[in-house]
């Protein structure tokens, strides 16, 4: 039986989720560090602005080069360099050193994840892609339940430098088991297709000219800043609580539960209902947001942020499906870094003022912002189901035009 490619999706899922509970790891444990250190949300929000915001900024660079070279060598060689960054952040100590260090080591591996999602319709026919969207979403928001799990503990009895080497040696494993990968990441044109070597920014009019895209890309980049901006937010209000460290863990372990959950649903998400899913990841964010900012207790905190959770998995699984379905592959590196640049580009506006919304009117504000905001985004996702609609129509025509009627028996 020839391989439908679903074995290569369950071997790159195995490796995303060993690097994603890593990095998970490494994720609480850096802001936690730096937070400890400083007592200060304006230096947390400064972490999450220069590791989660600013350095989105190089996304274009980082599609090119997941364009333009042999994308399984890319993420190879991407995980690998990820585990020296971490890895030097063990050699100093102080916020300067623990916010620059983790920018550079976001940096350093940006071009893995264009590089994999751009190859997944190479790897899987056209009917399997949200099945294997939504395999590598279980992947990853299975990660964040034992990573941010791990993650707080680890920070607490640990310390944060045995945290990072554990980032460090997932990155070492993802890239082992990317290897065993023989596959082709890149259509059959790859070497001769001049399009590959165009400007790295290509990707931004592609979407602009794309209705369906452009509304996609809208909502998204809105959904990065309103939803993102909760990070800052989480161990604020975990000390609110009283659950501190630990709680702030329980939080992302909430988000992963709720992320399986939606992950899981949304591999069984048809093409029709693609929009549809979508449309429930931006309302179900605004009500889950809004649902942390009015907790009475702990617990509804953690119920709000698997909800946002369980719908944004099978937003982002039908959206990523849109999107490479809507893309040729010899810019698709390019057109996914470009909704990424634009989304940590508002999450680095964000980040700039989330502190001092946390500051200045505490934790809930942040939430009650982006609980209203996701909702209000809802309306601009219209251009894309009349679009997908007007897709699809065409498609019916194309079918029924080219359809050859056989000759009648004489």
């Amino acid at each position: 039986m020839k391989d439908s490619g679903r074995s290569a999706i369950y071997r790159l899922a195995v490796a995303g989720f060993i690097n994603g509970t890593g990095s998970a790891i490494g994720q609480v444990a850096l802001p936690i560090a730096i937070y400890r250190l400083t007592d200060s949300v304006l230096w947390l929000s400064a972490s999450f602005f220069f590791t989660f915001g600013i350095a989105g900024l190089l996304g274009p660079f980082a599609g090119a080069i997941a364009d333009r070279f042999d994308r399984r060598r890319v993420a190879i060689a991407c995980s690998l360099l990820s585990a020296v960054g971490w890895s030097v952040l063990l050699l100093g100590d102080g916020p300067v050193w623990l916010i620059g260090m983790g920018f550079v080591a976001g940096v350093i591996g940006m071009p893995a994840g264009p590089a994999l999602g751009a190859a997944v319709p190479n790897l899987v026919g056209p009917d399997d892609l949200d099945w294997a969207n939504g395999t590598f979403a279980i992947a990853r928001r299975g990660s964040q339940i034992s990573g941010f799990a791990l993650g707080g503990l680890i920070a607490a009895s640990l310390g944060a430098p045995t945290a990072f080497l554990i980032n460090a040696a997932s990155f070492v494993a993802d890239a082992a088991i990317i290897a065993t990968v023989h596959r082709r990441f890149q259509a059959q044109d790859a070497d001769t297709d001049e399009e590959r070597r165009g400007s790295a920014f290509v990707g931004f009019p592609i979407i602009w000219r794309d209705p369906i895209l452009r509304s996609l890309f809208i909502v998204w980049t809105i959904l990065f800043l309103t939803l993102d901006i909760g990070v800052v937010a989480d161990l604020p209000i975990s000390d609110e609580f009283g659950w501190g460290d630990a709680g702030y863990g329980w939080i992302n372990v909430a988000f992963g539960i709720g992320g399986i959950v939606g992950a899981f649903f949304g591999r069984k998400i048809t093409r029709r209902f693609e929009p549809w899913a979508v449309l429930i990841g931006v309302l179900g964010a605004g009500f889950g947001y809004l649902l942390v900012a009015a907790a009475p207790l702990f617990a509804v905190v953690l119920l709000g942020n698997a909800i946002v959770a369980a719908t944004d998995a099978g937003d982002e699984t039908a959206g990523f499906s849109i999107i490479q379905r809507s893309t040729p592959d010899a810019v698709r590196g390019r057109v996914i870094s470009a909704v990424f640049t634009a989304g940590l580009a508002a999450n680095a506006l964000g980040f700039t003022f989330a502190g001092f919304l946390v500051k200045a009117f505490g934790p809930r504000a942040v939430f009650l912002i982006g609980g209203l905001g996701s909702l209000a985004a809802g309306p601009l996702l219209v251009p894309m189901f009349r679009g997908l609609r007007a897709r699809d129509d065409q498609t019916e025509v194309s079918s029924t035009e080219t359809f050859v009627q056989p000759p009648s028996p004489s």
